[in-house]
């Protein structure tokens, strides 16, 4: 994909917003002390955490083409206010779940503004220094966009997308909640029904400035909605793979195999060459060489079901 003038732009406009946002702490977000429905699987051991928030973004690199993923054969079967899914073995042991109250208050910044949403984690998932925790998070969408302009758009550009389904999507690919940092690039974008709606997979990563592209801030993630509109379903979860470092200390040079780290003083232009080589190289990557593997991870979503959580 050719990078345009304007992506140049945009580049420097997140960069230069996102490195001001660094400089504001972001509220955290915590778990009701009333309980709610009781999980079924494995107990809560720790409490539910989300990322920040908000930003425009870059989209990058042709995906590969879509296929079709049988639901785990085997797994565990997690059901909790009326969500339910299987975990296949090699993704995770189990998941707590909890629910997050909605959070408004006065002037504060779309990306501190949720409604009460549930949130799933994932326990014994095999990354555990990744983006965030490995997660699952279903948002009604009514109450959503009613509280929040850019969800209300990016519901929206979801529709359209999913309508559509582009093999190489140009745009940022929408993701809720918000983000606090730019969507560098999207690849191995899929899109994948579950149960009662459909979404978009893709391995992503996000950045408040430029960087190494590292195993330690790239995910893979699920947006969807159900079939109704009434839910948003949002996945993200850490994954590896062996070309890339572990962590921009990992090496003086942290190049992704044999793509080079241009160095922390290089050019935008140079930047955006790197990023482009790291973004071609993950989405000529096959399944199997992330861990986990995209396959059970495909699965998992698959076998989502969302009935009034």
């Amino acid at each position: 994909m050719k990078i345009t003038a304007m992506h140049r732009v945009l580049l420097l406009l997140t960069i230069v917003i996102a490195l001001a946002a660094c400089t504001q702490q972001t509220p955290p977000t915590t778990v009701p002390t009333t309980a709610p429905p009781e999980a079924t699987a494995v107990p809560p051991t720790t409490a539910p955490t989300t990322a920040p928030e908000a930003t425009e973004a870059r989209p990058t690199a042709a995906p590969t083409e879509p296929e079709a993923t049988e639901a785990p054969a085997s797994g565990n079967v997690f059901s909790f206010n009326g969500i339910e899914f299987t975990i296949p073995e090699a993704v995770a042991s189990g998941a707590t779940a909890g629910l997050v109250p909605a959070s408004q208050e006065e002037d504060a910044p779309e990306f501190a503004i949720n409604p009460t949403f549930t949130e799933i984690i994932l326990l014994d998932y095999p990354i555990q220094d990744g983006f965030s925790d490995a997660m699952i998070q279903v948002f009604p969408v009514a109450e959503y966009v009613e509280m929040s302009e850019t969800a209300g758009q990016r519901v929206q550009e979801m529709q359209a997308l999913l309508a559509e389904k582009p093999a190489a999507p140009e745009a940022e690919i929408p993701v809720l909640p918000l983000l606090g940092a730019a969507q560098v690039f999207h690849t191995q974008v899929q899109y994948l029904d579950f149960a009662n709606g459909s979404g978009v997979r893709f391995v992503t990563l996000y950045a408040q400035g430029v960087g190494p592209v590292t195993n330690q801030e790239i995910f893979y993630t699920y947006q969807g909605l159900t079939s109704d509109g009434a839910y948003w379903v949002s996945a993200r979860l850490p994954v590896n793979v062996a070309f890339l470092p572990a962590d921009a200390e990992a090496a003086e040079n942290p190049s992704a195999d044999d793509v080079a780290f241009p160095g922390w003083d290089a050019d935008v232009e140079q930047f955006e060459s790197y990023y482009q080589a790291v973004a071609d190289k993950l989405n000529a990557a096959q399944a199997d060489e992330f861990t986990p593997d995209l396959t059970d991870l495909d699965a998992m979503m698959q076998s989502l079901s969302i009935v009034a959580p």
